[in-house]
């Protein structure tokens, strides 16, 4: 049930989202075909009420215009409308798209207390900055949101742009304008910024006496500094002998011959773009404030990780070193279709220089060169046969054949170094430690891919473990290189066979059944990662699906309480795993999409400057990470292409895992095409 309702929901969520890019597209198309060819009705006049080709022309002697920028403003709009009342004065407002959406019962009051609307652009950007498409696309929108409000399409036009009306140059030669007339802002004072009435009537009175509008602004901000002002600025012009008007009166037009009506057709594309509008603008601000939540999250995330992780190495470092295990350990390698990097591991765990161990390997009913290859080894490691079962029934029946309690599980495509094997098992000297999680390294780093991939396992995965061990959650001790206490494997059942994160599963069952896991960041493993984009979305989903699985199955270990709890894989692990590897994952491309919203439509810098701040907090992490593994810096010119290309790479396929959980869908084991990279011989770290 909890399963259709999800698909319900989700479906839903499609659908709306559909809807509304429909009801925007064909809103706009409708709308601006009908309009952006000139078929809205100018003022008689045909003319802009400053000829620019005649610098100096104005309004008509002893005639003042009073002009509001920005609004609709919802109170505020309403108070200069009372203000203009009382002064028994008309005001023209040039409207925003972006707040005349949400508040449309302003323009139609602006409209019926005898005012005049025009075009203001949809955003505060400068449109003589914009290309050509958006500076339509800003006029066509605001002009819907017009004509949806009031039934009027307006014929003023006023851009937001910045300067004073002698020097604004509003989109020379590119026709967005066509069927406009075009008003140039008055000058505006300093007073707007600092709320000085004096200043403000005074930059009015200036602005009359030179033939140009009176610009006042219509936000709250300055609404105390316009309200003063207005009576002041009416009765000393009035004094002087000054008429008041609007726009389209003070060219010689009717009142309000500015504002027509609009047709039919133009009233079902407004109606179908300022609707969609309505929505994506209450969806901005939703991702506004998603973003704001994320980014501090991921900042304060990333500061913890770093920071916790250089704690746990400098406590490593200074806490008193006891006797290192130097028992005998048993070496378990499945295998599965390993014959380009099978000899190369197994030569690499023979050559370990550690005193007592033995290899078993497990051939998991290979189908290529594996059993030949196994064969020459036969003199030195336990070779097993299987019929094929998957890795965790592999490891499971090599653990029943191993010989020694402690127990190291290696894949059939990763290397050692030969001081791996011991620093791998020491910590086991400590009765309290029931798996030890190795250091794994990428041995194909050519090309962005491997590159990308070496970054993630030197940050996004070494380091998260060095924070695990601190906190005492390690949730998973890779499959790649680990080691075990045997007993302790045995006490939560084998190496469980449920999921398909076989080694998340294993190491929060031990965690939770009171042992301690430990990271042990000097053994290093070099192993294949996929080297083609298909191969690392498959081996990716698995993890994240496998995740999602573990957790599921651990997921009252959350709440557990009591003295019987050692392990806080469940208190603070497995909230750690769902917050940053399921939900950041999906909503980060909400982010992504905002920041390119506000590049194109709000503001650019801003939108840089958030972008380079999270870029540079990743690279300072990422340097910490490198050198605390004792790799060259040199891979940090990589660190900007993951943010733009790797990372949505991820989310993709943690949507897709999502999404795979909810519907139910049983995945199968995949196992990734070998190259033979670690064969040919595993790079140095550094």
């Amino acid at each position: 049930m909890t399963r259709r309702l999800w698909l319900g929901w989700t479906q839903l969520a499609i659908v709306l989202a559909a809807a509304a890019t429909a009801m925007m597209l064909c809103g706009f198309v409708t709308y601006s075909t009908t309009f952006a060819d000139g078929d809205a009705p100018a003022p008689a006049s045909g003319r802009g009420l400053v000829d620019r080709s005649a610098p100096g022309a104005g309004l008509p002697a002893k005639t003042a215009v009073l002009t509001f920028d920005a609004a609709p403003d919802g109170a505020a709009t309403a108070a200069i409308l009372d203000a203009l009342r009382q002064a028994d004065v008309p005001g023209t407002f040039f409207v925003t798209g972006s707040m005349a959406v949400r508040d449309s019962d302003a323009l139609r009051a602006i409209v019926a207390a005898g005012n005049e609307i025009g075009n203001g652009g949809f955003t505060y950007h400068d449109l003589s900055l914009l290309p050509a498409w958006r500076q339509s696309a800003e006029l066509v929108a605001t002009q819907a949101a017009v004509v949806e409000a009031t039934g009027q399409a307006p014929s003023l036009a006023r851009p937001y742009g910045p300067g004073d009306a002698g020097d604004t140059q509003l989109l020379p030669g590119t026709g967005a304008l066509d069927g406009y007339i075009v008003v140039p802002g008055g000058p505006r004072s300093p007073a707007w910024f600092f709320g000085r009435t004096g200043d403000v009537v005074a930059s009015a009175v200036a602005a009359a006496q030179a033939g140009q509008p009176i610009t006042l602004p219509d936000t709250v901000s300055h609404l105390p500094s316009v309200l003063a002002a207005i009576p002041t600025i009416v009765s000393e012009l009035r004094a002087d002998g000054y008429t008041f008007r609007t726009v389209s009166g003070a060219l010689g037009e009717p009142a309000q011959a500015s504002m027509t009506d609009a047709t039919v057709v133009q009233a079902i594309g407004a109606f179908l773009l300022t609707h969609a509008l309505v929505w994506s603008t209450e969806a901005v601000s939703m991702f506004a404030v998603l973003l704001i939540v994320l980014g501090v999250v991921t900042v304060g995330r990333t500061l913890a990780v770093t920071g916790l992780a250089l704690v746990q190495a400098r406590a490593d470092r200074r806490r008193p070193r006891t006797a290192a295990y130097r028992g005998p350990v048993s070496i378990i390698v499945p295998a599965y279709n390993e014959e380009a990097n099978i000899a190369a591991t197994l030569t690499s765990l023979l050559a370990s220089d550690y005193p007592d161990f033995e290899v078993v390997v497990v051939d998991d009913g290979s189908t290529d060169r594996t059993p030949q290859i196994l064969a020459g080894f036969a003199d030195r490691a336990v070779i097993l046969r299987k019929v094929n079962g998957g890795k965790a029934a592999a490891l499971n029946f090599g653990l029943a054949q191993a010989t020694h309690d402690v127990v190291v599980m290696v894949d059939g495509d990763t290397v050692f170094e030969p001081a791996t094997l011991g620093r791998l098992v020491a910590d086991l000297s400590d009765p309290q430690v029931g798996a030890i999680a190795g250091n794994t390294k990428v041995a194909n780093r050519g090309g962005f891919l491997g590159r990308w991939q070496h970054l993630e396992y030197v940050v996004g995965m070494n380091l998260d473990r060095r924070m695990f061990q601190l906190l005492d959650c390690m949730p998973t001790v890779p499959g790649a290189i680990g080691a075990f206490r045997r007993s302790a494997v045995l006490a939560v059942g084998g190496v469980p066979t449920r999921t398909l994160a076989e080694d998340t599963d294993l190491t929060m069952a031990i965690n939770l059944a009171g042992w301690r896991v430990t990271y042990a960041g000097s053994a290093v493993a070099w192993t294949e990662a996929p080297s083609s984009v298909r191969a690392l979305a498959r081996q990716r989903y698995r993890w994240c699906y496998g995740t999602m699985q573990a957790m599921w199955f651990h997921r009252r270990s959350v709440r557990r309480t009591g003295p019987d709890r050692i392990g806080h894989v469940g208190s603070r692990g497995i909230p750690y795993l769902l917050a940053f590897q399921v939900v950041q994952p999906l909503l980060a491309p909400l982010v992504d999409l905002y920041l390119i919203y506000a590049a194109l439509f709000l503001d650019l810098r801003t939108a840089v400057v958030l972008w380079l701040a999270f870029l540079t907090l990743q690279l300072i992490s990422s340097a910490v990470a490198l050198k605390m593994d004792g790799e060259s810096l040199r891979t940090l010119w990589v660190v900007p292409t993951t943010q733009i290309v790797y990372r949505q790479m991820l989310y993709a396929v943690v949507l897709q895992s999502v999404a795979s959980a909810i519907s139910g869908s049983r995945l199968r084991w995949h196992t990734p095409p070998r190259t033979g990279a670690v064969a040919a011989g595993a790079p140095t770290a550094g």
